[in-house]
């Protein structure tokens, strides 16, 4: 389920095949709530979504993170726990989580909507 964007934004780009891996038994759940279609927006370059509207966080606060990753409590703060369980890509070529103001290119400009 993450990095489903990824995959729209492909198929903007013209991409015809996409590889996916399917990874099971994850102990930890993912840090955002799933979302349908419907609740998908496409911002035009330069238009970001304020940062509390960008997805639904599972976790509300440290504490709830702590309850359900245990081994993780004495690094989880208040002011990290909604990005604590993102991983560090960094090898495989991420540049990390992008600013807000990075904007994402898309091969057909109306595919954005403005805010």
């Amino acid at each position: 389920m993450d990095g489903l964007h990824r995959a729209w934004i492909a198929e903007r780009a013209g991409e015809v095949v996409l590889s996916c891996a399917v990874i099971r038994e994850v102990s930890t759940p993912l840090v955002p709530l799933p979302v349908e279609w419907k609740d998908i927006c496409v911002y035009a370059p330069g238009h970001n979504p304020r940062e509390e509207d960008k997805r639904d966080f599972r976790f509300t606060s440290a504490d709830a993170v702590r309850q359900v990753v245990g081994e993780f409590s004495g690094s989880v703060t208040e002011e990290n726990f909604r990005y604590f369980l993102y991983r560090d890509l960094e090898v495989l070529g991420s540049a990390g989580i992008r600013a807000i103001d990075d904007p994402i290119e898309l091969a057909n400009e109306e595919d954005a909507i403005e805010s």
